[in-house]
C-alpha cells in the first residue's frame, strides 16, 4: 500500500471509522514512515482544534 493509501486510514482513524485491524497496520506503518507520522501527526493537531 502507497503512503496515499495509508493517509485515507489515517484519516478515518481519525474520525473514528477505522476497523481494529486498519488501527493496527497504520500504527505498524507509522512506525516505519517518517513521512505518513509527520502528516498524521498535522493531521491530528488540526482535528483537535
Amino acid at each position: 500500500m502507497r503512503c496515499e493509501q495509508w493517509r485515507e486510514v489515517l484519516s478515518a482513524q481519525l474520525d473514528g471509522e477505522e476497523s481494529p485491524a486498519e488501527r493496527a497496520a497504520a500504527e505498524t506503518h507509522l512506525a516505519g514512515c517518517d513521512d505518513c507520522r509527520t502528516w498524521y501527526d498535522r493531521a491530528a493537531a488540526v482535528t483537535r482544534r
